[in-house]
């Protein structure tokens, strides 16, 4: 059973949406996905020249232990998501969420932009 996720999104734009089921959908470009004690990784090709447009789709209503996500030269689109930890990290890419309620939030940039509604308990 899937309890937190794992990204490494590089040069494209990315949209986590909610649906039915965990999955990922994309035209252009390849990415590396697989499932590892209750962990939800994605992580996409290195090759610059791969940019394109990919949805990952997450259960509606879904509650995670743990969210990860690094962001590199990427623009990405997040759905209302809850979560008990959320670490963000931008690198020359710019990120937005939609409803993010997580009791610990980390922001991290190196040339950055991101805007955020968020619910953040302490």
């Amino acid at each position: 059973m899937i309890k937190s996720l794992n990204f490494k999104l590089l040069h494209g734009e990315f949209q986590i949406s909610e649906g039915t089921e965990f999955s990922i959908t994309s035209k252009n470009a390849d990415h590396l996905v697989y499932e590892n004690k209750g962990v939800w990784h994605i992580e996409s090709d290195p090759c610059a020249g791969k940019i394109g447009r990919t949805i990952i789709t997450i259960p509606s209503g879904y509650v995670f232990d743990n969210i990860q996500i690094i962001l590199d030269r990427a623009i990405l689109s997040i759905c209302k998501i809850n979560t008990t930890n959320i670490g963000l990290e931008l690198r020359n890419s710019t990120a937005e969420t939609d409803g993010l309620t997580a009791k610990y939030l980390s922001i991290r940039t190196a040339r950055g932009d991101i805007r955020t509604n968020a619910d953040v308990s302490i």
